[in-house]
């Protein structure tokens, strides 16, 4: 056995390193005889997208304008998006395989996507200076979930977490990301010892969440029927990779405890014209009202998705209250969500990361020691 290296966080990170966060946000087994979660899930079987794969400095403020925005919108739907197989048949049910290097010495582990590896945020360097490939590729900063979560808890903390993730490419089964093959998160954590908690952040890269911004942003309405279909689908294939991962959760070894964190809504609950964030570039109607009460409820239900499936596997759930896009200084803090400005909007600064990180520790200070299916 070997322990754990460069991905471990300990606890009580150096305050300066957090401060340095602060500033740069202020800048800018068998299968499961049972069915999967089905909430809500009838149609076709969805992708399992990567919307925040894309290279950073692509960000949304520079493809909703003009065509590319009107391209994004006819290609929502049909086989213009398969790009592998499991684009056509969804997740694999058979659990992932145990992978890479045993790890000890760590009382936690995060999975998930670019919310938890904090993207945008300093890049997590080792002892001697330098930024591992797989840590570059996938976001990791050391202000992520992870850090945050081991600086609260006082234990030390495993990050797979990895920018672009979902549960199919990711989680589940290898992630191929700016050149960088990915080992399964689900098939790393089989190798961690005396695991005892595990904190998942997934669901908008599997629902390809960035077309529907996109589509909302670029487009006079967005609630027609190709979208609403598209919705549909992804969101049933979601419900059913959701199964099988908290399938894979529920096996562990040790039967660590486990916390669903749920996805926060970026937008205020009212439009506000002044809000450049809702605005959009130039040239792009932007949001409005209807807009952001279509995307408040597509979020809900994705929620709907993690909450079901979470309350069937008796795992808890952490919603954390991060402050919308333009909203009111509350508290002479910097906000919590990058804007359209910044190369990676929608995504937690350093202080959202600590509001995510203190909703997850409450969670696992309440969850059932064991976790599992009631």
């Amino acid at each position: 056995m070997v322990p754990v290296g460069r991905h471990r966080h300990r606890a009580g990170r150096a305050a300066g390193q957090r401060a340095d966060g602060d500033r740069a946000a202020a800048d800018g087994a068998a299968p499961d005889p049972r069915p999967p979660v089905p909430a809500g899930a009838l149609g076709r079987p969805g992708r399992a997208d990567r919307a925040d794969d894309r290279r950073r400095g692509d960000g949304l403020g520079a493809a909703v304008g003009g065509r590319r925005g009107r391209r994004a919108a006819r290609h929502l739907t049909g086989l213009g998006r398969v790009t592998s197989l499991t684009d056509l048949v969804g997740a694999a049910t058979v659990t992932p395989s145990p992978v890479g290097p045993t790890v000890t010495g760590v009382a936690g582990a995060v999975i998930g996507d670019s919310r938890a590896a904090r993207i945008g945020g300093p890049a997590l360097r080792g002892e001697d200076g330098t930024v591992t490939p797989e840590d570059r590729a996938c976001g990791r900063s050391t202000d992520s979930l992870a850090a945050e979560l081991a600086r609260l808890r006082g234990e030390d903390v495993l990050n797979l977490a990895c920018a672009g993730a979902g549960v199919a490419a990711g989680l589940r089964g290898p992630q191929l990301r700016e050149g960088v093959t990915v080992d399964p998160q689900v098939g790393r954590l089989k190798q961690v010892r005396n695991l005892q908690w595990v904190v998942v952040a997934v669901g908008p890269n599997d629902l390809a969440w960035s077309d529907f911004l996109l589509y909302c942003y670029g487009l006079a309405t967005c609630d027609d029927r190709l979208s609403d279909g598209e919705f549909e689908s992804r969101l049933a294939g979601f419900a059913r990779d959701v199964g099988a991962l908290f399938t894979d959760l529920d096996t562990l070894p040790g039967r660590p405890r486990v916390v669903v964190t749920l996805s926060y809504d970026p937008f205020p609950a009212r439009f506000d014209p002044t809000c450049a964030d809702m605005r959009g570039p130039a040239g792009t109607p932007g949001l409005d009202q209807a807009k952001l009460d279509l995307l408040a409820e597509r979020n809900r239900r994705l929620n709907d998705v993690l909450t079901d499936g979470a309350a069937r596997f008796g795992f808890a759930t952490a919603a954390p209250a991060l402050a919308p896009l333009c909203a009111p200084d509350r508290d002479r803090m910097p906000p919590d969500i990058m804007g359209l400005a910044t190369p990676d909007p929608f995504h937690p600064t350093a202080i959202g990361s600590l509001r995510i990180a203190a909703s997850a520790a409450a969670a696992l200070a309440s969850a059932r020691p064991g976790g599992g299916t009631p």
